[in-house]
């Protein structure tokens, strides 16, 4: 990637204009536009004005750093089987809040069992 690129692409990713760069470094508009489309290269003081403004280092401009890239993260679906075990286990959690929200309302001890074998479930009353 050229010198122009990387100045354009650290531009855009810093939300200006080329006037507003203008503005902030002294450099003008029209020069802005001929160093970022690779007409004419900047001087080591315009580009430690442009470096300062865009919050890079020089060495980036030079090509000694990469362009960090963007992460885009997505969330596959699962399939159909993995999908309703989740939906099992939900509704199993659900009804069990259910029962927990009624005996602290009630405030009467329950013995809890496991759905799948009625084994008692440890830690929520005495086993009979």
């Amino acid at each position: 990637m050229s010198i122009g690129e990387r100045l354009r692409h650290a531009r855009k990713r810093a939300g200006l204009t080329l006037r507003q760069v203008a503005e902030r470094t002294d450099i003008g508009e029209s020069s802005l536009s001929e160093y970022e489309n690779d007409k004419r290269q900047p001087r080591l003081s315009q580009l430690q004005a442009l470096a300062q403004v865009y919050r890079r280092s020089i060495g980036f401009f030079l090509g000694e750093g990469d362009i960090p890239r963007e992460v885009v993260l997505w969330r596959e679906q699962p399939a159909p089987e993995v999908a309703a075990d989740v939906e099992a286990r939900f509704r199993q959690l659900a009804e069990q809040y259910h029962v927990l929200e009624q005996l602290c309302a009630d405030r009467r001890p329950v013995q809890l069992v496991e759905p799948n074998n009625g084994t008692p479930v440890s830690g929520f009353g005495p086993a009979e």
